[in-house]
């Protein structure tokens, strides 16, 4: 979590370098920033901070002001680990953990997703997304397809997010955007609270479709597909999503054909 809201500083004083560590979110998640000083053994006190910046959206510039929480602790023994893990001053445009164990670790994914990523709904489908700088997020893609979507048949890419300097997001949604809040969520115990209590909402009541979608299932509908059955006729054929029928489309190249020239090409699934 320190990785994706955290901070640190380095600054020259007359006896040497002073190193420093935070971190400020919303006055909402104080308990979260307690839950750090409880962590860290500290009786150092939550301060409160004003801020105000300029966010660019769409190519305007607009003010933003708010009111967070959080501390600042100097302490070189925690910066110099907290550097050895990755941590850099610009984490955010070039920054990479370099520990192979954080790289592996649910609990550091989870801390990531907390601080930087989105989950949710839209239109009764669960979403999941994640922003970071493009190091980071091509690890993050490496650690997905290999412990969570490993049997997906479509990879999805992440992309450079408009409007930034250095930021690149993954989203997902449906069936593969449940595995992945059931995999860093249920029965976690470190957490922000706030995202704890959505994910817990979707692991309960969001009724996966197609679970074991692999090369069988997708064979199927790239079948029906081709015999041009519509969306809706192939999810209740097979029990599958609107967006599982749609990522088989697009990996066939369908969506750029009519249907006209279904038949004329020769499909090897």
């Amino acid at each position: 979590f320190l990785y994706a809201d955290g901070f640190i500083v380095k600054q020259k004083i007359k006896s040497g370098t002073s190193k420093r560590f935070g971190c400020f979110l919303k006055s909402t998640d104080k308990s979260h920033i307690q839950k750090c000083l409880d962590f860290l053994n500290t009786d150092y006190q939550i301060r409160t901070k004003k801020s105000r910046g300029v966010s660019i959206i769409g190519g305007k510039e607009y003010i933003i002001k708010g009111e967070g929480v959080g501390f600042q602790i100097t302490n070189s023994k925690i910066v110099d680990d907290l550097i050895g893990y990755g941590f850099t001053t610009h984490k955010s445009w070039s920054g990479l953990i370099t520990d192979k164990r954080l790289l592996k670790s649910i609990h550091f994914w989870r801390g990531l997703i907390d601080g930087d990523g989105s989950i949710g709904y839209s239109r009764g489908e669960p979403i999941f997304s994640l922003i970071a700088n493009e190091l980071m997020v091509k690890e993050f893609h490496n650690y997905i397809y290999k412990y969570i979507l490993y049997n997906s048949v479509y990879r999805t890419k992440y992309l450079k997010k408009k409007g930034t300097k250095s930021s690149f997001s993954m989203s997902f949604g449906s069936t593969d955007a449940y595995k992945l809040i059931n995999h860093f969520y249920f029965d976690s115990k470190v957490f922000l609270e706030r995202k704890k209590k959505i994910a817990d909402s979707i692991i309960q009541n969001y009724k996966p479709i197609n679970k074991k979608y692999g090369f069988e299932e997708y064979s199927k509908i790239a079948d029906l597909l081709i015999q041009n059955y519509k969306h809706r006729e192939i999810t209740e054929e097979l029990n599958v999503s609107f967006s599982t029928v749609g990522l088989v489309k697009k990996s066939l190249g369908l969506s750029i054909r009519s249907r006209k020239r279904l038949n004329e090409v020769d499909w090897k699934i």
